[in-house]
C-alpha cells in the first residue's frame, strides 16, 4: 500500500519538477555539486550513527532534535511532535519503522498513521527519510 492515497503529482508536479530540474543544473556549479554530496554524504553517517538499533535505543530528545533538523520538511518541528506523540512513542515508532523483521509496506504505514502532530505529507518523507538514510540499501 505504502500510502496509495498520496499521489506523485499531489507532492510535486511533474512539470514545476522539470523546470526546476533544468533551472538548476544551468546554476550549480560542479564546486556546488560537490558540496552538496558532501553535505549528503555526512546526513547519511550522522543517520547511519544515530540510527543504529543499539544507538536508537538509547536516543535522546536532544538528539531526536538533531536527527529531525536534517529532515527539510519537519526540520522545526522536533518540539511539537515530541509533544504530540511523546518521545518515548516517537522512538519506539522509529524503531518499529526500521524493524526489518516486518514487511515494509505495513512498517511505513503504520509510522504514517501513527505520528501525530504533522501533516501526512511530512510523516510520509519523515519516514522515507528514515529508512533511506538507515539503511539505503533495503
Amino acid at each position: 500500500m505504502l500510502h496509495d492515497s498520496l499521489t506523485v503529482e499531489e507532492v510535486v508536479d511533474s512539470e514545476s519538477a522539470l523546470e526546476f530540474m533544468k533551472e538548476a543544473t544551468k546554476l550549480a556549479t560542479s564546486a556546488d555539486l560537490e558540496d552538496l554530496s558532501e553535505r549528503i554524504a555526512r546526513k547519511a553517517e550522522f543517520f547511519g550513527r544515530m540510527l543504529e538499533p543499539e544507538k536508537l535505543k538509547q536516543l535522546t530528545e536532544d538528539e531526536f532534535g538533531l536527527l529531525v533538523r536534517q529532515i527539510f520538511s519537519i526540520g522545526r518541528k522536533s518540539k511539537r511532535l515530541i509533544s504530540a506523540n511523546g518521545f518515548e512513542n516517537l522512538r519506539e515508532q522509529i524503531q518499529n519503522l526500521l524493524n526489518e523483521d516486518e514487511k515494509l509496506d505495513e512498517r511505513f504505514d503504520a509510522f504514517v498513521n501513527g505520528v501525530r502532530g504533522v501533516e501526512e505529507k511530512m510523516r510520509i518523507n519523515f519516514a522515507g527519510e528514515l529508512l533511506h538514510f538507515s539503511n539505503p540499501q533495503q
